[in-house]
């Protein structure tokens, strides 16, 4: 997304013996497994900064700068309050936050989808315990953008034209004051915050296991269930009530409006659709896409310029993804994603970790309340737990 960044700001916990250099100089391991754009990727810590020079062409031609700068500001900060006030970035930049023993991963959709992310973090690990003898020197860009979003010139252009006219496409169905719907949204100042939605291990286990018996993806049925709790918040709340923000009918204050959306798939929400159409026209385009050649996305790329969806990204079962891959030699306390929010929506995001599916979703404070947040999220899981027929066998 062209005004959206991918922030991480809790993926891993690291052991004790890892000192910032360790991160640096993983990190330095990468640079051919990095996406190739014109730009520069930077890893920070308390004491260090490392830029990392990617010109057009080969990532072979990538150059590594070892500067060095004072991190000052960052000694003291955990990721919540790093995301809090987080603007959007030209470059990849890999924060290590001593105080709270987090590593903060910030990068744009254009650079890394969530794909890419869970990639960057593998291979980041792998050069963190081996930095010299992770075989990542010497990797052709193609092979290093496997299992994330190529970038390239024209997939930019592409992008940000897309961005462009999903802003207005999404005016019929955002309730707001008055705010141009082509306004820069990203010059707003930043205030960033979360609100996640946690099913017990009970819950998720009956949803997977009803996704199983319906023959639906969790993903597709969370995007279902997103897409109608929204046109439900803004059908009740209508064309001036306000739902955050303040009291005042004048104020700059929206219900939930539809959102941008990283899933190459658009689900309307028209009347007299049910939960099982949507989530099943979901299930068979993510089925059908993973089994075409990678050029498929790109042609239906332009579903989405005519009406964007509310979800944003799924990122699926993280904690069986970190036990497969490491196994107990790690030690990772917690996993957190989000975006900058930087316009009237909310960004969405699915994950499951410790047997526990979360719904999170980030938003700007001047636009909604905690409390906005929650009662959607409330409204999104009740609609999963109805639409599977499990909303009285099994409990938040």
């Amino acid at each position: 997304m062209p005004r959206c960044s991918v922030n991480n700001p809790r993926p891993i916990t690291p052991p004790t013996y890892y000192a910032g250099y360790r991160w640096r100089d993983g990190y330095g391991a990468l640079e051919a497994c990095l996406p190739t754009y014109s730009g520069s990727a930077t890893v920070h810590n308390d004491e260090a900064t490392m830029e990392h020079k990617l010109d057009s062409g080969s990532a072979q031609n990538a150059k590594v700068g070892g500067s060095i700068a004072s991190q000052a500001a960052l000694r003291d900060k955990n990721g919540a309050e790093l995301f809090r006030d987080l603007t959007k970035t030209a470059r990849i930049a890999l924060h290590y936050l001593p105080e709270s023993s987090e590593l903060f991963l910030q990068t744009e959709h254009r650079h890394l989808d969530g794909r890419g992310i869970m990639r960057f973090w593998d291979r980041f690990s792998e050069a963190v315990i081996e930095p010299k003898g992770g075989g990542f020197r010497g990797r052709d860009s193609a092979a290093a953008s496997q299992g994330g979003r190529p970038p390239g010139p024209r997939r930019e252009v592409a992008w940000v034209r897309q961005g462009d006219r999903a802003g207005h496409a999404g005016t019929p169905f955002l309730r707001r004051a008055d705010l141009d719907a082509g306004a820069d949204v990203s010059a707003l100042p930043g205030r960033n915050f979360s609100a996640e939605l946690k099913f017990s291990v009970r819950g998720t286990s009956a949803i997977l296991q009803e996704c199983r018996r319906k023959k639906f993806t969790a993903t597709a049925v969370w995007h279902a269930a997103m897409a109608l709790a929204t046109r439900d918040t803004q059908t009740q709340a209508g064309p001036k009530k306000p739902t955050g923000g303040g009291d005042d009918p004048n104020d700059d204050a929206y219900t939930v409006s539809n959102h941008r959306t990283v899933l190459s798939v658009v689900a309307e929400p028209a009347e007299g659709r049910t939960f099982d159409d949507l989530a099943g026209e979901l299930t068979a385009f993510c089925r059908r896409g993973i089994s075409e050649p990678p050029g498929v996305w790109g042609a239906l790329r332009p579903m989405i310029e005519e009406i964007t969806t509310p979800a944003v990204s799924s990122l699926g079962n993280v904690d069986r993804y970190v036990r497969r891959r490491y196994g107990a030699a790690r030690e990772i306390e917690g996993v957190w994603f989000g975006d900058t929010a930087t316009g009237p929506w909310l960004e969405g995001f699915l994950w499951a970790w410790r047997d526990c599916l979360v719904l999170c979703s980030c938003y700007d404070s001047g636009l909604y309340t905690p409390r906005d947040v929650q009662a959607f999220h409330e409204r999104a899981a009740q609609i999963m737990m109805e639409g599977l027929g499990l909303y009285e066998r099994a409990r938040l």
